[in-house]
C-alpha cells in the first residue's frame, strides 16, 4: 500500500486491552483501509485510516474511563484495605 500508513498496532493494542466493543470498530477499519489500499484507492484508504485512528483514539479514552470507573468503585467499596 502506497502513501497510507494504517494504524494497526495502536487498534490491536486497544481493541485487546483497553475496550473491544470500539477496538473491533477501529480494526475493521484497518482491514478496510488495507484493502482499499492494495486495489489502489488512496483516497477512500486515507479516509478509512482516518477513521481507524478515530476509533482507536476513542477505544483508548473510553478503556481508561471504564477502568477508572471500576477502580474508582472498588476503592469506594473498601476492596484495597
Amino acid at each position: 500500500m502506497i502513501g497510507v500508513r494504517v494504524p494497526w498496532i495502536p487498534c490491536l493494542i486497544g481493541a485487546a486491552l483497553f475496550f473491544l466493543p470500539t477496538g473491533a470498530v477501529a480494526l475493521v477499519y484497518c482491514w478496510l483501509a488495507m484493502r482499499a489500499g492494495e486495489s489502489g484507492d488512496v483516497e477512500t484508504a486515507a479516509r478509512r485510516a482516518r477513521a481507524a485512528r478515530i476509533w482507536a483514539w476513542v477505544t483508548f479514552i473510553l478503556g481508561i474511563l471504564a477502568y477508572s470507573v471500576i477502580i474508582g468503585a472498588l476503592l469506594l467499596l473498601g476492596a484495597f484495605s
